[in-house]
């Protein structure tokens, strides 16, 4: 993506940020939070996937951003990172037994293992849009349609140490 683009779409994520905040009030009662670098603490409260969708878009390559569950919800939450080429996201059911996977469009089994020698930062990219709709629905309680989610993307090593293996 060239420069010019990157800078475009940030100037652009800007203006509409700035008119939803002109927008009417009509947040969730008990709205997520949107965390932007994962920090624990603070964080803004999201009122729609729109508003989502440009949270997202502000995040710089190689940042990333966290949407936790409101207070006393479920405890699940999901993160996207910005790379070069687009946004990945993985979600996390909130349980101590689960681990956050990678969300790809396709069955169960079609992500490629990290073994496979493909870089697994381009298998799945996706766009503000795209990762507002997956991070929403997923705290609404299930993965859009046709998509599924992996741990196909940590090496060997990776689950052994996170005790997946």
């Amino acid at each position: 993506m060239s420069d010019v683009a990157v800078t475009t779409i940030v100037d652009l994520g800007s203006l509409v940020e700035s008119w939803l905040f002109a927008q009417p009030q009509s947040a969730p009662e008990n709205p997520p939070r949107w965390l932007k670098g994962g920090h624990h603490s603070g964080g803004v409260s999201v009122r729609s996937s729109e508003h989502l969708t440009v949270l997202v878009a502000s995040l710089d390559v190689d940042r990333f951003g966290v949407l936790v569950s409101p207070v006393g919800g479920s405890g699940a939450w999901g993160q996207t990172m910005r790379t070069d080429d687009g946004w990945l996201v993985e979600v996390h059911a909130g349980t101590d037994e689960d681990f956050a996977q990678r969300v790809y469009r396709g069955e169960v089994g079609d992500y490629p293992c990290s073994s496979e020698g493909t870089s697994l930062l381009t298998v799945e990219v996706w766009t503000p849009i795209g990762v507002a709709d997956v991070l929403w629905a997923w705290l609404g309680g299930a993965l859009p349609d046709g998509c599924s989610r992996t741990l196909r993307y940590l090496s060997a090593e990776d689950r052994r140490r996170y005790g997946l293996a």
